[in-house]
């Protein structure tokens, strides 16, 4: 019962910092990228046109920076578990190195599944819009 306590908290540590990281990223290089399309502003090409550019591009971007993300998220949740002297508690107990790792890996794979998915089904759809 105890190890499956502390596989949910791992998980959700994890899982809330990759999101945190996917998420800050992605939000990051829509600002950008919209920024950088403003640029190109002309009669024929307005402000909503950007936007509209931007929002059909960014599942493109969402996909980019899952890895990143996902690696930074999980640097940072299972960091800030070992800053607080959590990680060195559960290994006290009795739990492995390599079962907390594998612990967090669980989220990292929905990532993974996510961006197969938003690769296969989404992007072909916003791609084509996008160069509509």
């Amino acid at each position: 019962m105890k190890s499956h306590i502390l596989a949910r908290y791992v998980i959700r540590a994890a899982f809330l910092a990759m999101l945190g990281a996917v998420l800050g990223l992605w939000l990051l290089q829509l600002i950008f990228a919209y920024l950088n399309e403003l640029e190109d502003l002309s009669d024929t090409y307005t402000v909503m046109d950007a936007l509209k550019f931007i929002l059909y591009r960014s599942p493109y971007f969402l996909v980019q920076f899952i890895p990143t993300g996902a690696l930074l998220g999980a640097v940072v949740g299972l960091g800030l578990l070992a800053g607080n002297s959590e990680l060195v508690s559960m290994q006290a107990s009795g739990v492995s190195k390599y079962r907390i790792i594998s612990w967090a890996m669980i989220p990292a794979s929905v990532f993974v599944v996510l961006s197969l998915a938003v690769n296969q089904f989404v992007l072909p759809i916003t791609n084509q819009k996008a160069e509509a």
